[in-house]
Parts: structure tokens; sequence; C-alpha cells
């Protein structure tokens, strides 16, 4: 069902306390009065659901070891780009389009170098993007590509009017301070351009992996994030569920905030499972109580098999959401079954317009 419907039935069982007042107005209506005749809350989206054509862009080397690892699984993706300066890397990619920037016989290190290069690239890389209604942007900052490259591309998506979240990985800590410092400068750059920004650092990855991981478990929580983070924003939006959530109000209610962005992910089962679940993605290292303390938007989706999840589960799902907030944000709810997920609950957690502390 569309949100709205959703939202008539919360308000007509009394459970308008879960959400702001504001979230019961639609553009031009009236108040939603608790005398109406409340929807059935288990409905498959209609035929007219319209789905967005979103892609990937994957910049420098590490932006394209996460896309490699993750192909052929994301779903709902219309197309995959990769950008580097290194034609190795490039051959080694698995994307639908392939765009070097420069010659490719002497990749550059500076970020500005290859900012400079990559402006006789914005043409091919402004049709290759054209028609998406969203992008998902990841790069490793502190090379030439992510702190260098993503900018502009970013500024070039804006200007397109295409829905822009970026993903960033950030140097090791035993990195350089040159490279550090380049990687930050990226990311100021970078953060003036894209709807919102999730900067993936090294104490998220020791923090998930913990101290005793192998470093093939370290390179992978990356990957997992950005898949946890693309089927928590996209399931809702693409795929017909039980409550779905519509492109616009994602455009122009969760992204379109000033503040940082975080995302969080966690699972359980058993009694409570959803509000478990809500609280493990509350504490996840991605996104943490501070951040959705301080965030004014929250975009909550809810995953379980068919069997498992009712609508008490939702509910209190989403009350633990509330607790943890500090002022009265929008909370957008979405919900849909996956049978592969046997008796656990999953929840993600989408936090934006995060104030700074």
């Amino acid at each position: 069902m569309h949100r709205r419907q959703f939202l008539q039935t919360l308000n007509a069982m009394g459970a308008s306390v879960i959400l702001p007042a504001s979230a019961f107005y639609g553009e031009g209506a009236s108040a939603i009065t608790a005398t109406q005749t409340p929807t059935n809350a288990v409905e498959v989206a209609g035929s007219d659901w319209a789905i967005p054509k979103v892609g990937v862009v994957a910049l420098g080397g590490r932006g394209s070891a996460i896309v490699n690892k993750l192909a052929g699984r994301l779903p709902y993706l219309g197309l995959s780009i990769a950008i580097d300066t290194d034609v190795n890397s490039l051959q080694r990619v698995k994307a639908d389009r392939k765009i070097l920037v420069g010659d490719g016989k002497a990749p550059s290190l500076e970020p500005q170098a290859a900012r400079f290069l990559a402006q006789s690239s914005l043409p091919e890389i402004a049709d290759a993007v054209a028609g998406l209604d969203m992008v998902l942007l990841v790069a490793g900052m502190g090379g030439a590509a992510g702190s260098g490259i993503a900018p502009i591309v970013a500024q070039m998506l804006r200007e397109q009017d295409i829905l822009t979240l970026a993903f960033t990985t950030l140097p090791s800590s035993f990195g350089s301070l040159q490279r550090k410092q380049i990687a930050q400068t990226g990311i100021r750059e970078l953060r003036l351009h894209v709807n919102a920004l999730l900067p993936f650092s090294n104490r998220n990855i020791e923090r998930v992996a913990g101290e005793n991981a192998s470093f093939t478990s370290v390179s992978s929580q990356a990957a997992l994030a950005f898949d946890q983070l693309w089927r928590g924003i996209l399931n809702p939006v693409c795929r017909p569920g039980w409550v779905n959530i519509d492109f616009e109000d994602l455009r122009h209610i969760i992204l379109s905030h000033e503040g940082d962005c975080a995302f969080g992910f966690g699972s359980a089962s058993g009694v409570d499972g959803a509000a478990v679940a809500a609280l493990h993605a509350i504490d996840h290292p991605l996104l943490g109580r501070s951040r959705l303390q301080r965030a004014s938007t929250v975009l909550m989706a809810v995953r379980a098999s068919p069997q498992v999840l009712k609508l008490g589960d939702s509910m209190s799902a989403m009350r633990s959401i509330r607790k943890q907030l500090s002022q009265d944000p929008w909370i957008i709810y979405g919900t849909y079954h996956d049978d592969t997920l046997d008796n656990e609950i999953t929840v993600s957690v989408l936090a934006s317009g995060i104030r700074a502390a």
C-alpha cells in the first residue's frame, strides 16, 4: 500500500503518537481524522507503482572493488558506471560503462591534476548517466579519483537533477597524514554537491569486524555496508510490498535536508524481534544513538517473511526508533516481505539532516 494509506490506518488505530503530526497531512489535504475507516494494513502495492531508474557510479580502485564484490547482487540496478585514471583498474571492474580519465599511460596521483583531466570527460559521463533518477556514488577518498574526480561528478549529477547519495571510504589509520588530509578535503568538497553523504571510516570497520578479524573479512565490511544501504533505501521504493515509500518522498523529505546522513541495520528473531532488530540498527557503528538523536528525518525499512511480520511488530520497531529522537522529526516507514529470512526480522534506519554535535 502507499505510505499515506498506511498513515491513515495508523491514525485510525490511535497510533499517531509514533509519527509527527505533520506526517498526517498530504499536499492540499486536511488532517486525517480518527473516525475514518481503516484500510487493510497488509496489501501489495498496485500495478501503477513507478520504479525509479537507479545507477551506481564507482570512482577509483576502492569504488570499483566494492562494486565488483557486489556484481550481480544489487537489485533494481539500472546501470553501473566505473570511472578511473588507471586503465588496468578499469579492465578489471565489472561495469556496464567504463570511462577512462586521461590517457591511462601515467595515472595521476594528484587530485587537482585528476580533476583537470576529468573536465574533458564530463560530456561522456553526462551521457552515461542521462535518464537516471538516482545515483549511488561509491568512492575511496584520499586518492586522485575519489578526492579529485568525485566532487565534479557529483556537481554534474546535481546539475542534471539526479538524486545523489555518496558512500565513501576513508584511508586506514596507518595511512600517511597527507593522504588523510586529501581525503578530508575531498569529503568537504563532495558534501557540497550530494544530497546525502555517508563516510565509512576505518573506525567503523574496526568496530564491526573486531580486532581478530581477518584482512578478507575487514575488506568485505565496506561492501556489506553498501549492500545493506542499497537494499534499505531501494527495497521500500522499488519493490512492491506491504507498505511502500514514494520516490518523491525519498527525494524531497529524506535526502534534501541539510546536515549529515547516517545508516544502520540489524536483525533479530523471537519475541519482540522487530524491536530488538531496531535497537541493533540504532547501535550500528555507522549510525549510533548520538547521530540518530540529532536527525531531522528518518527512513525506517522492515523486512521479514510473510508468516513472521505482524502490524504490532512494525509499530514496536517504530516506537524503539522514536524513543531515541530528541526532536519531532519525520519518520518515513516501509515494509516488505522476504521469503529467505525464515524467522528473522531485519530493520534498517537511514537518518538525515543530522545537526552538528
